[in-house]
């Protein structure tokens, strides 16, 4: 935990130099900047500014599990789903006018059922999840293009509780780097986020060291003005998760890979303001276990994202 400490740290001390603030970016609008809803690419929030992020994020999914595959016959098989609902509050601060932190404490709850439930009684669990830690720096577009770049460098604290099951968080402290880019074109904005995340290792029974995988997330979004408060936002979304290790052997079926189509709709009130949703289309992919022979009938339930946005 202290080394990704530091590594933040530095990168504070990187990517928030002295130097002169750029302009406002170009593509900023008078009633609020064209920004995607699960990304806003290489935006980053005016100095001394502040910002609020509220959303709710559903993820579910279900599939048949039989705990003992070599004996379909037997009885034991059970539909099994899994639903997770995150309420994801962010508070952003404009450093200067290229770089910014944001801080996101998120409630979590996780609701694990099994039909029928003599064979599984389910699970839940809610509370607090893992606090994330995240510094952003822009670049600026060069003379005569339209295209600007951001890194970030994010540290996932674990701040949830780890001694009762489904988990609420990974268990560890996390370390991702991301990088993002917005092109305006003559009408709307394309924007993209890339992220990969270095998952900690932690110790599971009887000390055993566990690797939960790292994980590879990105996003491209297009946002085009419907009308001056109306806008459509149409992205490509996707997560990569490596297999698990444990005891430095990997696990097979721990891995997970999602491919979503997000179609979404944001709304623009008043200045500085937008209420935002979209839905996520799973159209490729399974979660962990999914492809295993103790699985069949994977059901992927779209997932939904809704909140707000402030900037104040």
């Amino acid at each position: 935990m202290k080394r990704y400490l530091v590594v933040f740290l530095l990168a504070a001390v990187i990517l928030v130099p002295g130097w002169h603030d750029c302009p406002a970016q170009h593509f900023e609008q008078d009633l609020h900047p064209l920004v995607g809803i699960r990304g806003k690419g290489a935006y980053t929030i005016p100095a001394g500014e502040f910002s609020l992020d509220m959303h709710v994020e559903t993820r579910a999914w279900k599939y048949t599990f039989d705990p003992t595959p070599g004996f379909p016959l037997s009885g034991d098989e059970y539909r099994y789903r899994y639903h997770r609902m995150e309420i994801q509050p962010t508070l952003y601060y404009g450093i200067t006018n290229r770089s910014q932190v944001e801080i996101t404490v998120p409630y979590v709850d996780i609701e694990e059922t099994g039909d029928p439930v003599a064979a599984f009684a389910g699970d839940s669990n809610s509370g607090m999840g893992d606090t994330m830690l995240r510094l952003k720096y822009r670049y600026p577009a060069a003379s005569g293009l339209f295209i600007d770049y951001a890194i970030s460098v994010g540290v996932e604290l674990s701040s949830s509780n780890e001694n009762k099951t489904p988990l609420l968080g990974t268990g560890g402290t996390d370390l991702e780097f991301g990088f993002h880019f917005t092109s305006e074109l003559q009408r709307g904005v394309i924007f993209g986020d890339l992220a990969y995340t270095f998952m900690s290792e932690w110790r599971g029974a009887n000390s055993i060291r566990t690797d939960p995988g790292d994980v590879l997330s990105y996003h491209i979004a297009y946002n085009y003005p419907l009308f001056e408060r109306l806008r459509l936002v149409a992205a490509v979304e996707g997560e990569r998760t490596g297999m698990e290790r444990v005891g430095g052997d990997k696990i097979p079926f721990t891995d997970s890979s999602w491919i979503f189509l997000c179609p979404g709709l944001q709304y623009v009130p008043a200045e500085g303001f937008v209420i935002e949703g979209t839905i996520l289309w799973p159209v490729s992919g399974h979660p962990r276990m999914g492809k295993s022979s103790s699985a069949s009938g994977v059901d992927k339930e779209p997932w939904y994202y809704l909140g707000m946005y402030w900037e104040f």
